[in-house]
């Protein structure tokens, strides 16, 4: 038995605390940065990476889906921000092309992360 067993109990809960916590290392995109309201690269756009698809981000779950999942499965973001609380965001631009022309218009989305880097919100283009 530890000679100091309240001692012992606060260090185990500190580190368990720690561990719920991301480290800056796992989050791909700690801080903020990028290119709010930017529009995607002609390599982009032609490579089909920023072309947006009614399907493009279907593969995102709110409560399943990581912060590195989805940059993973769509590049790298065009802009990000963490709160002071720790939550997260990161906004993708795609290029939709409409039927009239060929017409080409930027569409966005953004995920919100929780401070786990868990999916906690998707803003579709409609």
């Amino acid at each position: 038995m530890s000679k100091y067993p309240l001692a012992s109990l606060a260090i185990a809960l500190l580190l368990t605390g720690c561990a719920s916590n991301p480290s800056p290392s796992t989050d791909p995109y700690p801080g903020s940065g990028g290119l709010f309201l930017g529009t995607p690269s002609q390599a982009d756009v032609q490579s089909g990476r920023s072309v947006f698809t009614p399907g493009k981000i279907d593969f995102a779950k709110v409560g399943v889906t990581s912060k590195q999942d989805v940059v993973k499965t769509l590049g790298p973001p065009a802009w990000w921000q963490t709160k002071k609380d720790g939550t997260s965001t990161m906004g993708y631009d795609f290029v939709e092309v409409s039927g009239f022309m060929g017409m080409r218009k930027v569409v966005r989305a953004s995920f919100t992360f929780n401070t786990n880097l868990v999916l906690a919100a998707i803003d579709k283009p409609q």
